[in-house]
C-alpha cells in the first residue's frame, strides 16, 4: 500500500519511482484501476466533500506593489515566467526579502486576528518563513514556523494543533492533508 497526498508535486525522478513501485504504466496498459493507472485515487474535491479535509479559505490581499518597480524584474525573470508560468527563484527571493510586503502580511493578520483565529500562512521559501515568524513574534503573536530543514518539525505542528501558537508559517508542508 502506498499513499501520498502530493503526487503532482514530486520531482520527475520521484514520480518515476512511485510509478514503478505501483506498476502504474502496466496498469494503464492492462486497464487496471483508474485511467491514471492507480488502483484507487481520492481527489481533493472528494476528500473535501466527504469532510476529511477542511475547506481552505484563500484571502487575497492587494499589496499595491508593482513587481516591475519594486523588484526590478530582469528580462531573464520575465522570460522564465513566460516560459514556465511560475515565478523564477530569483524573484521569489526578492519577494521573500521585501520588508514592505512582509509588513503588509503581518498587518493583515494583526488587523483581523479575531476574524482569522488560528491561522496557517504559506511562505515563499524557508528564509521567508523564518523572517515572517520573527516579525510576528516581535509583535507579540504566538507564532512558529515549520520547514523541512527545521529539527523537530513534527513537534512544532503538534504544538500548533494543541494551541501553543496561534499562527503557523510553513512552506508547502501543510498544503494537503492538514
Amino acid at each position: 500500500l502506498g499513499l501520498t497526498a502530493t503526487p503532482t508535486r514530486m520531482q520527475d525522478y520521484e514520480r518515476k519511482k512511485l510509478y514503478q513501485a505501483f506498476h502504474v504504466l502496466e496498469n494503464r496498459k492492462t486497464g487496471k484501476g483508474t485511467d491514471k493507472g492507480f488502483i484507487y485515487e481520492a481527489t481533493l474535491a472528494r476528500l473535501l466533500l466527504d469532510g476529511f479535509l477542511a475547506r481552505p479559505i484563500y484571502i487575497q490581499v492587494d499589496t499595491n506593489i508593482s513587481g516591475d518597480d519594486v523588484f526590478n524584474l530582469t528580462d531573464v525573470e520575465r522570460d522564465y515566467f513566460g516560459s514556465f508560468g511560475e515565478l523564477p527563484p530569483s524573484l521569489i527571493d526578492k519577494m521573500a526579502q521585501s520588508a514592505i510586503r512582509n509588513r503588509i502580511i503581518l498587518n493583515e493578520y494583526l488587523n483581523n486576528q479575531e476574524k482569522y483565529g488560528k491561522t496557517l500562512i504559506f511562505a515563499l521559501n524557508q528564509e521567508h518563513a523564518k523572517q515572517l515568524a520573527f516579525n510576528f513574534q516581535k509583535e507579540g503573536v504566538a507564532c512558529d514556523y515549520v520547514v523541512t530543514s527545521k529539527p523537530e518539525a513534527q513537534k512544532t505542528i503538534e504544538d500548533f494543533k494543541n494551541n501553543k501558537c496561534k499562527v503557523l508559517i510553513n512552506v508547502q508542508i501543510l498544503t494537503e492533508g492538514s
